[in-house]
């Protein structure tokens, strides 16, 4: 039955809600019983009037009772209608009604929304005016509202042709194809349907919820889509959709249901009583349940002629009995031949099988000696697969020692590139030393020759002055105390400078310190820069081909998963081929984050782990697997403030063929890329995790980046909490290799130039550190050589005061006058000859230093011999491990050839063992088949019996031909064998039993159906007169609530409905406005 109308809530203007009138509907066009829906009232599967209308009809009235056992077929309408007695109770009927429809108006009813049968959502796609519309409904009564032609009545109509109208029912076209949007090719509708409750359509099958789609184009052709809940496509049949709308009791050609734009004009219109009263029948089903009824009443008339025929042809099978009974009689007498026919048929049957189980038992054999040659190439293929796996593992592991070689070597050849530095450096001071002492030994030369050559005038000079003597005493004096003052300051000047040695050393001593300490931040920066332009070549070269970034052998194990059949759903993997980034500056942080994630592999089930484990051992591309579900685990409950960046918000897991909700779903088990901040700034992130009163909701993890970049440029630092509650940190390292999660590839490629750059210039910065460090340390070797050589001259200048006083002090004890010349001369000698003194420690310092320089040199030589050794011993390591590598390669792919060589051995011997053991099967097939093998047949004969010694299938063959020769002849004698003849009784005596059984049950279903058929139609006539009088004061009543008044008057007899009403006037001409039809 169709559902009654929802119930209005009492308003505050009214004591009464809606009434609810309720309408019949017929079962007879459905191919099997189904629930039906119904709201407001149970589903008791009895009349819809209420029970004191079914009493009091029931007490007033009874239909047909003259013709309790048929139906009369001459005049059904005469037969439905009664005479129309129904009728003659209108004034009753209507008290009955107006006490009903108070009482059901005074009640409060709850306007509750179905659980089922509610359209949900309408969706239009290039149909009518509409290119993309979704309509979403509410459970109880929507309004669609808009200007005219913006679409509202493409809804309904889209609706209604969802649900399976024709298009002319709609009077809005002659076809689907015009309803097709102007300049589209199809057009498709769709119509959500809620399924829920008790009651609902197959939840099983489609869940909470029914989509209905409906596509068609412009070459006419179009088609259903009926989906469950889960989008998965259930049925494309029309019978399907009629079972749901059925189901559901969406009755779409029932004006009371869907009123058109158009019905509805014109009904406003045009009506006349006549079309009132079809719009009164058709809405309240009382016209279809009629034609059903109808159309019964000729389905038992027809019933009733072939009853008469098969009432004759009952009457033809039961002679036929009687004279297979006859023959059936005369068969029993003669049973001679038979006997032996059947003792010789029973040895024949099983002799053929004991036949074949001989051939079988052979089989048998052949497949026992197949399963030893596979048992023992499996061992072969055991101890391959041993030796090929030791030998893969020799190779990985000398692949490992030269890989730990070559980065060994790399600090040596570094380290002689910078003591080459050093050399060359030393070198130069060298040179430029030599140079220098080349000039003090021209200077010292030049100076021995004037000493000489005033000592050689003072000696002419006394040579005049012989015996000459004179002197002023007191300037000799003056002299003295001069040169007293000289000697004191010298003493100071040689004490002051001694006590600068001390902070000079200590200066020289930081320096080294210093320089020493630079040393591993160049060799830092310069394997920076070395593995930054690495990685900007190896972006370069990788454009295009992601793979590049995995293992090498990784297109190999894509290829044979691709190739490989067994598994149930392909693998998911690599995982980062399915990940693309959107932030390519967090690339290097969150590739270390993920690490061996993003080269992992997902699958759904265990044996789906098996079998890529075998082909990664295969293919020695050994990764992590990992047994996902494709259920997308719900987290919008579960990120942090929308604000901030998550992982989750920087990446994208792209859409494969497969679902890629696995991808998803592991990254946030094993990553918690929904509760892990990325935070650029370090202090911004540890101000959001540490500085609130409490952790942040839903944050587990904060990773910002390194705060020196210069120096550690993508690398990051992980804020979190520890289980105890207490702050936690650690470093982030930079990911050293080729991104393997999708990203721009040039804006990758940008940001690593730029990173590059950084590098550069943090290396020229550190090394520019190194060689102010040097020239420092330099300049203090320097200062302390200039302080020794100061000192010296600084001792010699004290020396020469002290012994000048001494000189004064033994002229002016001698008292001897002297020439003012030989003086000036003696002086200039003592000049000489001092500056000839401070030329030779010159000469001297320069010996030293250059002895130094010497040594250092042959110092840094033996330094950059050892590590040249070292180097070269490095190199001469990394060869032989080459060679080794080399070596154990080729025996790894010798291994890896015999390997696969007893695999295909195992192969032909499992495809020769299937071979025969398929010949065993189908030779256990003929003989054990349940359908037609050799035994079932045989056991059809009989029961298994022992074959005579020395018969032979064939030797019976012959022995049977003979006999059945004798039993043609006797049966030619009686028309058939024995068998054949109670076989035919048997048969014909069962013919006629079960054509008078179902002749009896025919008969009786006839008169069931015919009494069915009169209640029928009474409960019809019933619903007819109550469902009148309910209309009639259900009407007066809505009119009076409205200020109106009028009456509704409906003729079964003559076919018409009119109406009249007017409206109530307080003015005092008392004129009432009248608006009858």
């Amino acid at each position: 039955m169709v559902p009654g109308k929802r119930m209005r809530a009492p308003t505050e203007d009214s004591d009464f809600g809606t009434v609810s009138v309720e309408a019949a509907r017929s079962e007879l066009r459905q191919a099997h019983s189904k629930r039906q829906r119904l709201s407001g009232a149970p589903d008791t599967g009895d009349s819809v009037v209420s029970d004191d209308e079914e009493s009091l009809g029931e007490y007033q009235y009874n239909g047909h009772e003259d013709h309790p056992n048929g139906v009369r077929h001459d005049n059904y309408d005469t037969t439905r209608d009664a005479g129309f007695e129904d009728l003659d109770y209108e004034e009753e009927d209507d008290v009955r009604a107006t006490q009903l429809v108070a009482r059901h108006m005074q009640q409060f009813k709850e306007n509750k929304a179905a659980d089922q049968g509610i359209i949900e959502e309408v969706t239009c796609i290039n149909f009518m005016c509409h290119t993309k519309l979704k309509v979403k409904l509410g459970p109880l009564i929507n309004f669609i509202i808009g200007h005219n032609g913006s679409g509202k009545s493409a809804v309904l109509t889209a609706l209604t042709l969802c649900l399976g109208a024709k298009a002319t029912s709609t009077n809005r076209g002659g076809s689907l194809k015009s309803f097709i949007k102007e300049g589209q090719d199809q057009a498709r509708v769709i119509v959500k349907i809620k399924n829920e409750g008790d009651n609902s359509y197959q939840p099983e099958v489609y869940g909470s919820s029914i989509s209905v789609e409906r596509h068609f184009n412009q070459s006419g052709t179009s088609g259903f889509k009926i989906k469950n809940s889960e989008d998965k496509i259930i049925s494309t049949k029309r019978a399907e959709l009629e079972d749901i709308t059925d189901f559901f009791g969406f009755q779409l050609d029932n004006p009371m249901n869907v009123l058109t734009q158009d019905m509805a004009r014109q009904f406003l219109s045009n009506s006349t009583p006549e079309l009132k009263y079809k719009f009164f029948i058709r809405g309240t089903q009382l016209e279809q349940l009629d034609r059903d009824y109808k159309l019964f009443a000729d389905l038992l008339e027809a019933t009733d002629v072939k009853l008469h025929s098969r009432a004759r042809d009952v009457e033809v099978l039961e002679r036929k009995k009687k004279e297979a009974e006859r023959r059936k009689n005369l068969a029993d007498r003669s049973k001679t031949f038979q006997n032996k026919v059947n003792h010789y048929t029973r040895m024949h049957a099983w002799a053929q099988v004991e036949e074949q189980e001989k051939h079988r038992d052979a089989l048998a054999r052949s497949v026992e000696a197949c399963e030893q040659k596979v048992q023992q190439v499996t061992a072969e293929i055991e101890t391959a697969s041993q030796a090929y796996e030791e030998a893969n593992r020799q190779w990985e592991v000398a692949g490992g020692a030269l890989n730990e070689l070559q980065e060994a070597v790399k600090p040596s050849q570094d380290q002689l590139t910078e003591e080459k530095g050093f050399f060359d450096t030393n070198k130069d001071q060298l040179l430029k030393s030599i140079s220098d002492q080349r000039q003090i030994g021209e200077d010292l030369k030049g100076a021995k020759k004037l000493a000489a050559n005033i000592t050689k005038s003072i000696e002419q000079e006394r040579q005049r002055l012989e015996g000459t003597n004179g002197g002023d005493l007191a300037r000799k004096l003056s002299e003295l105390e001069d040169a007293k003052v000289a000697a004191e300051q010298a003493k100071n000047r040689l004490e002051a400078h001694g006590t600068e040695i001390r902070q000079l050393e200590l200066d020289r001593a930081r320096a080294d310190d210093a320089v020493e300490k630079a040393k591993p931040a160049v060799r830092e920066a310069r394997d920076a820069v070395r593995k930054s332009e690495d990685l900007l070549q190896q972006l370069q070269q990788n454009r295009g081909q992601q793979l590049a970034a995995f293992h090498r052998n990784m297109p190999a194990l894509l290829r044979a998963i691709q190739n490989d059949t067994r598994f149930s759903q392909k693998p998911v993997g690599p995982v980062g081929q399915h990940v693309r980034l959107l932030k390519p500056e967090w690339s290097s942080i969150l590739e270390t984050t993920f690490g061996g994630m993003l080269e992992s592999f997902l699958v759904v089930s265990k044996r789906d782990q098996s079998i890529l484990s075998e082909l990664m051992r295969k293919t020695s591309c050994e990764s992590q697997i990992y047994i996902g579900d494709a259920q997308p685990i719900d987290v919008s409950h579960a990120q942090p403030d929308p604000a901030v960046d998550t992982i989750m918000r920087v990446i994208e897991v792209l859409n494969p063929a497969i679902d890629s909700d696995l991808v998803r779903n592991q990254l946030i088990i094993n990553q918690a890329i929904e509760q892990t901040v990325l935070i650029r700034d370090y202090r911004e992130a540890t101000g959001f995790l540490y500085d609130q009163a409490s952790q942040p909701q839903n944050v587990r993890v904060v990773i910002a980046e390194n705060p020196n970049q210069n120096e550690h440029r993508g690398m990051g630092i992980r804020y979190t909490y520890t289980r105890g509650g207490a702050r936690s940190s650690g470093p982030v390292r930079a990911w050293p290799r080729s991104g393997r999660m999708k990203t721009d590839v040039e804006a990758q490629i940008r940001l690593q130039r730029e990173g590059l750059q950084q590098v550069k210039l943090n290396l020229q910065q550190v090394e520019a550190k190194q060689r102010d460090l040097e020239l420092a340390m330099n300049r203090c070797k320097q200062a302390t050589v200039r302080h020794a050589r100061d000192a010296k001259e600084l001792q010699l200048q004290f020396q020469r005061a002290e012994e000048e006083v001494e000189r004064l002090q033994d002229e002016i004890e001698q008292e001897t006058p002297q020439d003012g010349r030989l003086d000036g001369l003696k002086e200039e000698l003592a000049e000489a000859e001092a500056s000839t003194r401070m030329i030779q420690r010159s000469y001297e310092d320069g010996v030293v230093a250059r002895d130094k320089l010497n040594e250092t040199a042959r110092d840094l030589k033996r330094r950059m011999d050892a590590i040249q050794r070292e180097v070269d011993e490095g190199n001469a390591r990394i060869l032989k491990a080459e060679k080794k590598i080399k070596k154990l390669g080729d025996l790894r792919q010798a291994r890896l050839q015999e390997k696969n060589l007893a695999c295909q051995l195992l192969e032909d011997a499992n495809q020769e063992k299937t071979q025969a053991e398929e010949r065993l099967e189908a030779q256990n097939m003929r003989i054990e088949n349940e359908d037609d093998g050799f035994i079932v047949q045989a056991t059809a004969v009989c029961p298994r019996v022992p074959v005579e010694s020395g018969m032979t299938a064939t030797i019976l063959d012959n022995k049977l031909e003979k006999l059945r020769k004798d039993v043609q002849r006797v049966r030619q004698e009686l028309g058939g064998t024995h068998e054949e003849l109670v076989a035919a009784h048997l048969a014909a005596h069962t013919e006629a039993e079960i054509a008078k059984a179902e002749l009896d049950k025919i008969h009786n279903v006839t008169q069931q159906l015919k009494r069915a058929l009169l209640n029928r139609q009474d409960r019809w006539r019933k619903f007819r007169r109550f469902i009148t009088s309910r209309a009639r004061i259900q009407f007066i009543y809505l009119l009076s609530e409205r200020d109106f008044r009028g009456k509704l008057r409906a003729n079964h007899k003559e076919h018409w409905l009119d109406i009249n009403v007017c409206q109530n006037s307080s003015d005092d001409s008392g004129a009432r406005a009248d608006y009858s039809s």
